[in-house]
């Protein structure tokens, strides 16, 4: 079986301006070699927050809305003969 070892890892959000990114390591990183992986950073909008109040309101009470009735939540009893 394999030890797993311990790695030292960072992560850095960078802007990326003519084509090139900078990054400084920190006093304590004492790798001499490392592996970049680059990923593009795409934030996320959510539907909400761009949404006005009446489209909040409207997404709101659709989904807060159920076609059942009171008899059909409530729980049935038995006697226990019954059951």
């Amino acid at each position: 079986m394999e030890e797993i070892q311990e790695i030292n890892t960072l992560r850095v959000f960078s802007k990326v301006l003519k084509n090139r990114i900078s990054i400084e390591l920190p006093g304590t990183f004492d790798a001499q070699e490392v592996e970049l992986i680059i990923i593009p950073r795409i934030e996320k909008t959510s539907r909400v927050r761009n949404a006005t109040q009446d489209e909040w309101k409207a997404d709101f009470l659709d989904v807060s809305q159920w076609d059942i009735s009171e008899e059909d939540i409530r729980m049935r009893s038995w006697a226990l003969q019954e059951f």
